[in-house]
């Protein structure tokens, strides 16, 4: 059996929980508003998301699955 994922999806899920986990699920402090239709994560957020991202992107890469 074959399974793919997608990578880049994995590792932002990943990432993303551990930045609600951090911020205790407040989206008020983890997000700042851009515009009507734009959120972003605040500067503390956005850091700890890249940071677990590059960790979960490479951990997962270099599975060798079998």
């Amino acid at each position: 059996m074959e399974v793919t994922i997608n990578l880049s999806d994995i590792a932002s899920l990943l990432a993303h929980a551990i930045v609600r986990a951090k911020f205790e699920d407040d989206d008020d402090y983890m997000y700042e508003v851009i515009t009507d239709t734009e959120i972003s994560y605040i500067k503390e957020a956005q850091d700890l998301f890249d940071e677990w991202y590059d960790y979960y992107y490479k951990l997962i890469n270099n599975l060798k699955i079998k």
